[in-house]
């Protein structure tokens, strides 16, 4: 056995399946140890010259189909996945192409297989993981700065078997070949928002930035409170068969914006739909008093060039066809010594962020009305002072970034609990593509002066509870 063994996988017979990456082959060892050359084929090479690692990476990761049918292989320097039918006396058949994207597929290693057949790949190449549908659709599962040149990756077992585990190599880094600090590790995520848990949905708006068409329609549903942000995007009434970027933009608690370089490229389907699934890892930004970060949508046509003429207010140089009506609001991390926050319809918790020396207590949510000619909502707190008056204090942002604050008086009762109920008209601003406000809250206690503020909003009082992400609301 002369060669460079990589990728391997058994049969239900017990027998492995080794790549050989240089030499463009596989290996078959059944369970006596006895070795055979299974097949070898050009198909399975890698590049001449080699690439920066000083050798071809050919033949790389493998997986077989559920029937046991089909065996695929992964050729990363080509950015393919071959498939090679398997005969009823396990003989190979003859090898094909199954799918070869350099753009949306760029050196695939490892891979896996879901319950559905999709095909779960580590891209060292592209620092993501994709999946490939049977028919040979690729979409988008996991980016972000966090991975970096996944190299194997496999779901769980049993109540885990949801969550994707990925050795994350960070060869690229390590080597000096990529700049940046080198993050080796083991990740793990569930792909999409299926299963149990907490569940929201964010509408996307026309807000008018494609100039060329009109009338789209879309949302996107997402776990607030997870490990990893993951979300299904789903859009209708685009261009017929047309390709589109989904860009994401993310803001942290220090104020701190990202747009993530990586688009998630898609096709619309004959009617102008199409569903894409959405999976991040984010890292809390040291200094943030959670880990906790909003996250906003565009849908792009980079088909066309807007240079000079924008007809948008972020400065990119192509057509948006739809964005969130606000901002997603979402924890990454759980919370040390915190209940995980449970949540029906339009509610936000209410979070102790450490802001009122020497008070440890608190709890409390906001209910309210998501789509409504005035802005309805229920601010309920527990565990606070027993009979003791708070303000609170109600910041609201216009799309434009115009702010106004509000100040309304709530007491507790003998057991530290109580409620208001709030009925508010905001002014929207004239010139703003969409009446939608993004609201905050506090609960300050005034009966005593600080003589530092602790807190980034500079309120020289404690802040006993705050929200954990503001409220979006469309006012209308």
């Amino acid at each position: 056995m002369e060669g460079f063994p990589n990728g391997l996988a058994f049969d239900s017979n017990g027998d492995m399946f080794v790549t050989d990456t240089i030499g463009g082959g596989v290996w078959k060892i059944d369970s006596n140890g006895t070795v055979t050359t299974w097949v070898v084929d050009d198909l399975l090479l890698g590049t001449l010259p080699p690439g920066p690692l000083g050798f071809p990476i050919g033949a790389n990761g493998v997986v077989f189909d559920q029937g046991e049918n089909n065996l695929y292989v992964s050729v990363t320097d080509k950015s393919r996945i071959v498939r090679i039918p398997v005969g009823a006396d396990g003989s190979p058949g003859t090898v094909e192409v199954f799918v070869e994207d350099a753009a949306n597929m760029p050196g695939p290693d490892g891979m896996t297989l879901d319950p559905s057949g999709n095909i779960y790949v580590a891209l060292f190449g592209g620092d993501a993981v994709v999946s490939v549908s049977p028919s040979g659709d690729i979409s988008p599962v996991l980016s972000g700065a966090r991975i970096q040149n996944p190299s194997n990756l496999q779901f769980g077992v049993g109540s885990d078997s949801n969550t994707l585990y990925i050795a994350n190599f960070a060869a690229a880094r390590l080597l000096g070949l990529v700049p940046g600090t080198p993050l080796p590790a083991v990740l793990s995520v569930v792909p999409g928002v299926e299963g149990g848990g907490l569940t929201n949905t964010v509408a996307f708006q026309d807000f008018g930035w494609d100039p060329n068409h009109t009338g789209a329609t879309g949302s996107v549903t997402y776990k607030p409170l997870a490990s990893s942000f993951t979300a299904t995007v789903n859009v209708a009434d685009l261009k017929p068969s047309h390709t589109y970027n989904l860009y994401i933009m993310e803001n942290d608690l220090t104020g701190k914006t990202g747009l993530d370089s990586t688009s998630y490229v898609f096709t619309t389907d004959e009617a102008g739909a199409a569903a894409i699934n959405v999976a991040k890892i984010y890292e809390a930004a040291e200094g943030a008093p959670l880990p906790a970060f909003q996250v906003h949508f565009l849908v792009v046509d980079k088909s066309v060039d807007l240079t000079g003429t924008l007809p948008n207010p972020l400065g990119v140089a192509h057509p948006i066809a739809l964005a969130c009506s606000f901002p997603l609001g979402f924890l990454q991390l759980s919370v040390p010594g915190v209940t995980p926050a449970s949540l029906s319809g339009d509610s936000v918790p209410l979070f102790n962020y450490g802001w009122a020396p020497g008070y440890s207590g608190g709890n409390g949510s906001i209910s309210y009305t998501g789509q409504s000619p005035t802005f309805e909502a229920t601010v309920t707190v527990g565990d606070l002072k027993p009979d003791h008056e708070y303000v609170i204090f109600m910041m609201s942002s216009a799309l434009n970034g115009e702010k106004t604050t509000t100040e309304m008086t709530l007491s507790t009762d003998a057991n530290g609990a109580g409620s208001l109920d709030i009925s508010h008209s905001f002014e929207i601003p004239e010139g703003l593509p969409l009446p939608a406000l993004q609201v905050h809250f506090l609960v300050i206690d005034r009966s005593e002066a600080l003589p530092d503020a602790i807190n980034p909003f500079g309120i020289e009082n404690p802040i006993v509870l705050a929200c954990q992400f503001p409220l979006g609301f469309i006012q209308m």
